[in-house]
């Protein structure tokens, strides 16, 4: 795991978006629930290493975080390029992320 500079941990411990699991409320109605604490998820790597982006880290609960299975995982990815903002996705030209959209559902 990549440590997360202290500034933007400072700058997430202030987001309250980073307070609740992010797939809260995403399986409703199936036996999958968030649980535990709130952990920082970092969803993809580059050239090795984790993104070390507050786009590309998202809060989960334990329960997420930890259970590793492909349906959880790529939620998480879902919402992390959710949040991307112009620019982003440039500074990572070794990564396919129209081949990443693709596969997770984005038109």
């Amino acid at each position: 795991m990549r440590p997360i500079p202290k500034r933007m941990r400072i700058e997430m411990a202030q987001d309250p978006f980073y307070h609740v699991c992010c797939l809260a409320g995403v399986y409703t109605g199936s036996m999958d629930y968030c649980s535990g604490r709130v952990t920082w998820h970092h969803c993809f790597t580059h050239a090795g290493k984790q993104i070390n982006e507050k786009w590309a880290i998202v809060p989960a609960c334990e329960y997420h975080h930890d259970h590793k299975r492909k349906d959880f995982l790529d939620q998480l990815k879902k919402v992390a390029l959710s949040r991307t903002i112009p620019g982003d996705l440039e500074k990572y030209p070794k990564k396919d992320w129209d081949a990443e959209k693709r596969k997770l559902g984005f038109s």
